[in-house]
């Protein structure tokens, strides 16, 4: 177990008390508004959600673990390069409609689209197909 001190201002140090702990403790853990910029050099994982109400730039490689979700549906997500796009096993249903799959099996590879293909059904619906010589 760690101490935390105080160095007072005869140099000599005390250790805070538990309520100083506690309040230190909640300043870490809890939510904390930015206005301006926030500038991150190296890493950073969120547990949770981020909620942006204007623009998140971001330059280099970015891995994103669920889902990236743009709202209102309407606005636009922009890319300056490329998207790669996975190989999605998930079963397709109506909130998966509009995503793509590339996958890759023997002498072919496939892109693929969640579509609607019936009255309450959805499939993936294979765009383009190129073979090769494996």
């Amino acid at each position: 177990m760690a101490l935390t001190f105080r160095t007072g201002s005869d140099g000599k140090g005390s250790a805070l008390t538990i309520d100083e702990l506690d309040n230190n403790f909640r300043y870490f853990t809890g939510s904390h508004a930015i206005t301006g910029s926030l500038e991150i050099t190296n890493n950073l994982t969120v547990e949770g959600s981020v909620d942006f109400n204007n623009t998140l730039k971001i330059d280099g490689k970015t891995a994103i673990g669920q889902e990236l979700i743009v709202s209102p549906s309407s606005s636009m997500f922009q890319v300056n390069g490329g998207i790669q796009v996975g190989a999605d096993p998930g079963t397709p249903y109506d909130q998966k409609a509009g995503t793509f799959r590339y996958r890759e099996t023997g002498g072919a590879s496939y892109l693929d689209l969640v579509m609607k293909t019936g009255t309450d059904t959805y499939g993936w619906v294979n765009i383009k197909t190129t073979t090769f010589t494996p």
